[in-house]
């Protein structure tokens, strides 16, 4: 059962899926089985996915009840999403929805994307990715109020970038380092994020960075899992992480998947982040519009070949924030313009830059 449903070209998923109780008994099996049967894990993985599609359905294990919505957090909605507080067993959670009522997405566009996030997530239990709670079914007489919320713990310091203005002094070379580690995981079991940016990057109750939003993520192999392309192009918000491939790509009216390197091109445009409290190409007609900024930092990456712009020896990047010159040729590195020249996440958490920092936070609770 577990070669047919893995199978592209198989029919055999379309046939046994003939009733949502026969769809359910398989996501039990195939649930059990993943936590289970280790040398099994792509197969497994590629087949709660299908199932998911296909039935547009999730394993009940995943469903969480009696979580109430507190408010939403302004700040942390993006074109596509909200993102509410809310209280789960007495704890503060994070709740992200797909928003269906904004025109820039469909409703079955958006229960595909948290379906796949949240099987994607659950199954990927990492130290550094943001825990997985579970997915919370909201009903409400407001259509656009109601559906799926994915929920995952609240993390008072919020976002690295927040976390970095009122914690000046925190290890940042140690805060990349947990998402490397969190990378170099990810990519291991064949998943890419698609979409690393400060944005994305939360940090515990223990000062600890955490990849959050796998909304992009996807399998690796294109074999793997014929989803539809959802939000297959970058958003004008993450032009300045986005990979040189990518977007001359999308200039052509073409939508790549990201990849690995796409992923480490983000990693350095990650760190120069936190090394600098900048975003990638602040420099650049910083008074233009909104709107067309994305289009300027696109003709500097894609025509110019231009990368982020290097702080001077004497700024506070380096006098005040770790960044040093070998971390900045570490940047450059993942910027290379051909991917095949890029880092792995792997190696990237071996250099001595990273690999050799003293931990010095805290031990505690997430």
């Amino acid at each position: 059962m577990l070669k047919f449903i893995s199978t592209p070209s198989s029919g055999y998923i379309t046939s046994l899926l003939g009733t949502a109780h026969a769809s359910l008994f398989v996501f039990k099996i195939l649930t059990l089985a993943v936590r289970s049967l280790e040398h099994q894990w792509d197969n497994l993985l590629t087949a709660l996915l299908r199932l998911s599609k296909c039935s547009s359905c999730l394993p009940t294990c995943l469903y969480v009840t009696d979580v109430r919505r507190v408010q939403p957090i302004l700040h942390l909605r993006t074109p596509t999403t909200d993102v509410f507080h809310g209280i789960y067993r007495g704890q503060k959670v994070f709740m992200k929805r797909y928003r269906c009522c904004s025109g820039s997405l469909s409703l079955e566009a958006a229960n595909q994307l948290l379906i796949r996030e949240a099987v994607i997530w659950a199954n990927h239990q990492h130290v550094g990715v943001l825990p997985f709670i579970g997915v919370f079914r909201r009903e409400d007489n407001h259509p656009c109020e109601s559906g799926l919320h994915l929920v995952s713990p609240f993390f008072e310091h919020g976002t690295i970038v927040q976390y970095l203005r009122t914690n000046s002094q925190a290890n940042r070379g140690l805060l990349v380092r947990d998402i490397l580690s969190a990378m170099a995981y990810l990519h291991s079991k064949k998943i890419v994020h698609g979409d690393i940016k400060g944005a994305n990057i939360l940090v515990n109750n223990s000062g600890r960075a955490c990849v959050a939003d796998l909304g992009f993520s996807r399998l690796t192999e294109a074999a793997v899992l014929t989803w539809s392309s959802i939000q297959s192009t970058p958003s004008l918000g993450t032009y300045a992480w986005q990979a040189p491939e990518r977007l001359e790509a999308y200039s052509v009216g073409k939508a790549i998947s990201p990849t690995s390197a796409t992923d480490v091109y983000s990693v350095g445009c990650f760190c120069y982040e936190v090394f600098t409290n900048r975003t990638p190409f602040w420099n650049v007609e910083p008074d233009l519009a909104e709107t067309f900024r994305p289009y300027r930092i696109f003709k500097e990456v894609v025509k110019y070949d231009r990368r982020p712009l290097k702080p001077e020896p004497g700024s506070e990047a380096y006098l005040m924030r770790g960044l040093s010159e070998e971390i900045w040729e570490i940047m450059e590195a993942c910027w290379q313009r051909n991917p095949s020249l890029r880092p792995s996440a792997s190696q990237l958490t071996e250099l001595p830059a990273f690999f050799g920092i003293v931990y010095d936070r805290p031990s505690g609770p997430v």
